[in-house]
């Protein structure tokens, strides 16, 4: 999986790790996983977007897991912070956001699915498939903005 991190427009983190069962954090590492914890502000100079951002860290903690199946890319939320989780064209609005429910286990990312969407790709069909999976944290997405 490649993780990148964005605060606005701003790339804070961007790696690639082999593991099937990934936990995305904040200060809150559980024992046995693979984990990436959300960096910290410094270097951000706006100070308001320091404070939201801040905010919205300190909400996290546990956060999300993410898991590769056989079928599929799977999260589960931990904690509070409102996450919500997208493959479509992140600068097209969706009239209900796909907001991750608490403690649920939700497929990201169908592979059938895309399988079936390359091979019409492949026939001249259909348009590319979707294979990124953009998540927000905090707040509704997509909502038709440009990526920040």
């Amino acid at each position: 999986l490649e993780v990148s991190i964005h605060y606005r427009n701003k790339k804070m983190l961007k790696t690639t790790v082999q593991t099937n069962r990934l936990q995305l954090h904040y200060h809150s590492e559980m024992p046995g996983l693979h984990s990436i914890c959300f960096p910290s502000t410094e270097g951000l100079l706006d100070h308001k977007q320091v404070e939201y951002t801040n905010r919205i860290l300190n909400s996290i903690q546990r956060s999300l897991f993410l898991e590769v199946q056989d079928t599929g890319i799977y999260a589960v939320r931990q904690d509070r912070c409102h996450v919500f989780a997208s493959t479509s064209d992140p600068s097209v609005a969706q009239p209900n956001p796909s907001k991750l429910p608490k403690d649920t286990m939700v497929e990201l990312l169908s592979f059938n699915k895309f399988v079936h969407e390359l091979k019409q790709f492949k026939e001249n069909n259909g348009g590319s498939p979707e294979y990124t999976i953009n998540m927000c944290f905090g707040e509704k997405f997509p909502d038709g903005k440009p990526l920040e």
